[in-house]
């Protein structure tokens, strides 16, 4: 017998406070030119226990952020590449975290660690 997963992750930001209106919604996205903010990116990435970097560079500014940790036991440290280990913010495992209205320029580069084993992760940013 085969066995099958999936994972599925919507992301959605809107300025109202009940998501309606939504500005980006991956559900009902036609034309990532369409939307504003007007740039997104969605995608896997491993993180490290030395770390792996997700390059901001090709955003003018951020404006949301989303990690999700799809392991099911370690946990992932997430930063911007200016901030200190102060700012670090751990997202368990199969958790995840949200980050919008951020004061993030795109040379702060956010930084994925995991914590005893390498982790697979999703990340969705959008910005302009």
């Amino acid at each position: 017998m085969t066995d099958y997963a999936k994972v599925s992750a919507r992301f959605l930001y809107s300025k109202n406070s009940d998501y309606s209106e939504p500005t980006i919604d991956t559900n009902n996205l036609t034309s990532p030119t369409a939307l504003t903010p007007d740039e997104w990116e969605y995608r896997e990435i491993q993180a490290d226990t030395g770390g792996n970097t997700v390059d901001l560079g090709h955003f003018a500014s951020v404006t949301a952020i989303c990690v999700w940790n799809l392991d099911a036991t370690n946990f992932v440290d997430v930063q911007f590449s200016s901030d200190t280990d102060a700012n670090t913010v751990k997202v368990n495992a199969l958790g995840f975290i949200a980050l919008s209205n951020i004061d993030v320029t795109v040379a702060d580069d956010l930084i994925l660690t995991a914590d005893t084993a390498a982790c697979e992760c999703l990340v969705a940013i959008c910005g302009t």
